[in-house]
């Protein structure tokens, strides 16, 4: 490996790209996702149905009559593997039980990597845990809905398949992109690797902060890898959007979904998160 290099990658092209979708107002559609409609009650009768939708897809929502409760909400997250807490110190506050992180527009605190999922801001496209150790990011996030956001105003949850992403790559990218390290400093995961019998990323756009990378590739091969990769993120024509509603519950696999937020605003908007292992001995 080279030592380590970085670079702002926002040329005119990926910058449009990236605001073509994080500064959509307008809601995307759920496009080729169904949504099943249930009880609270149900689905924690019945959760083999959550892991069978999630494994199908990767991606599995259900409208549910009322929000799970905590309780409810661990047990079924217990269902898919093992729910992590949540060790984040400055955090404390928001979450519930250990477990739930409530996600809520309304800090005050200055804008930052930690504080900015509790503002208005836009996410920018993301695995969760791309800079831990490689294999110790979660393998499911769960979300559910207690207060919805309004409708075509921004502040949507939307998702990218990781899966198209990849076949959207010409092969020389991802042979650079395979041998680049995104935040060296904190993972030994290259960008693109193998996760059991798939090609997946470890990947989080940092904008508008630096690329920080370590490669065996030269600075500009790394560059342009990134800059189309990025390209290949950022398709509004491929952006899948969560339709907030009030008991919506979303099960995303982590490994084969990017997700990210659109702009927002003060207001409206209470989501619960759960982060899961999978369970000792799988991948």
């Amino acid at each position: 490996m080279n030592a380590i290099a970085s670079a702002t990658i926002d040329g005119p092209s990926v910058q449009q790209r990236r605001d073509a979708v994080l500064r959509e107002p307008r809601w995307f559609p759920c496009s080729g996702i169904s949504i099943s409609n249930s009880t609270a009650e149900m689905l924690i009768e019945e959760a083999a149905i959550v892991r069978e939708r999630v494994d199908n897809a990767g991606l599995a929502l259900f409208q549910l009559t009322r929000p799970l409760d905590t309780n409810e909400f661990v047990a079924l997250a217990a269902t898919l593997g093992l729910p992590e807490r949540e060790t984040e110190r400055s955090l404390m506050d928001r979450v519930t039980g250990g477990i739930i992180l409530n996600l809520t527009p309304d800090s005050t605190l200055p804008l930052t990597e930690d504080s900015q999922p509790f503002t208005p801001q836009p996410l920018t496209y993301h695995i969760e845990g791309s800079r831990r150790p490689l294999g110790m990011s979660p393998a499911y996030l769960l979300f559910q809905c207690l207060e919805c956001p309004a409708v075509d105003r921004g502040g949507q949850t939307i998702v990218r398949s990781i899966s198209d992403t990849l076949a959207a790559l010409a092969e020389t990218t991802q042979a650079v992109l395979a041998s680049t390290v995104l935040n060296p400093e904190a993972t030994t995961a290259p960008v693109i690797y193998e996760r059991g019998n798939q090609r997946t990323l470890n990947f989080r756009d940092p904008a508008p902060a630096e690329f920080r990378w370590q490669s065996q590739y030269d600075r500009a091969e790394v560059v342009s890898a990134f800059a189309q990769l990025l390209s290949a993120i950022y398709d509004s024509d491929a952006t899948v959007g969560i339709p907030w509603r009030e008991g919506l519950l979303v099960v995303v696999d982590n490994h084969r979904w990017l997700h990210a937020r659109t702009s927002g605003r003060v207001g409206r908007r209470h989501l619960q998160r759960i982060r899961v292992q999978s369970p000792k001995g799988t991948t």
